[in-house]
């Protein structure tokens, strides 16, 4: 019976973070599209009002959902995956997880980051290839699995997880606060006598930002590696490589280019990510119990 219970446990967690993730995304990705066109092609946009103004006229409103299927199905993956580790390590490191101490909830949320890299890496490199396909350049790729087969063509499967340790270290950091900052600002307004929706939705939002805040210059440098030509040259993919390049094009700012987009689409797409996650798993329970 106790398997059993774990069983619909662990299926709960995967299907109410696949909802929260595609939730997520689908509110987030105008501001994605944007944020990483800034960080790859940022001379030629007067910040991300001029980015966004230039995509709409040049592209309709289609052009912010560029690239939308690889991270919606990314998205059901990975935060599948990382909801389901979250949860599964709750249980593990922490007496009460219900209640469960704020750092285990941090290294909880750190360990479900470095699992949702594997899925997500691949996800990442194939959105941020479409989502750089603006009319500078020949635009090549007629969709994702296009993309998938020229870079599977030209660099094997290795080629798909092109930035996955940037990737890595952008998510463990990130989502060890992430999760940390969600409880801790939850409990703090559920406390004050703030209604419960209210505190999710407020509280993922301000965790959101927090994360991108934490590890944003790796994602920086992961989009320089991301959207490297599929013939770069040995050694342009490495972290170390692409940082000097990036700090030679823009100094320390560049890091930081597209942060306010991130920000400003982080707030609503993470308070709908936890809201989704945690009333989807709410009524998923309820239905097993009845």
């Amino acid at each position: 019976m106790a398997e059993k219970a774990e069983v619909y446990s662990v299926l709960t967690d995967l299907t109410a973070g696949t909802i929260g993730g595609i939730a997520g995304v689908i509110v987030g990705q105008p501001f994605d599209t944007v944020k990483v066109r800034l960080q790859t092609y940022s001379k030629f946009y007067d910040g991300a009002i001029d980015c966004a103004s230039q995509t709409l006229k040049n592209e309709g409103f289609a052009g912010f959902f560029k690239g939308m299927t690889s991270p919606v199905i990314g998205s059901a993956a990975t935060n599948a995956v990382m909801f389901a580790v979250y949860e599964r390590m709750l249980k593990a490191i922490d007496d009460d997880p219900a209640n469960a101490k704020l750092e285990s909830v941090f290294y909880a949320g750190a360990i479900g980051g470095f699992w949702q890299t594997v899925p997500l890496a691949p996800a990442e490199l194939i959105k941020c290839r479409l989502q750089v396909q603006n009319g500078r350049r020949s635009s090549h790729y007629q969709g994702p699995m296009d993309c998938i087969r020229h870079i599977y063509k030209a660099r094997g499967t290795p080629g798909l997880f092109l930035g996955f340790t940037c990737t890595l270290w952008r998510e463990v950091p990130s989502f060890a606060v992430y999760f940390w900052l969600y409880e801790y600002t939850k409990r703090f307004m559920v406390d004050s006598g703030i209604n419960p929706a209210t505190s999710m939705l407020t509280a993922g939002g301000i965790a959101g930002v927090a994360s991108w805040v934490v590890s944003y210059p790796f994602d920086v440098i992961k989009s320089a590696i991301q959207t490297l030509p599929v013939n770069y040259k040995p050694g342009e993919h490495k972290i170390a490589y692409q940082s000097r390049q990036l700090y030679r094009l823009g100094g320390w700012r560049i890091f930081f280019s597209g942060l306010g987009t991130a920000c400003v689409r982080a707030f609503p797409c993470n308070a709908v990510t936890f809201y989704g996650y945690e009333k989807s798993s709410e009524l998923l329970k309820n239905v097993i119990r009845d």
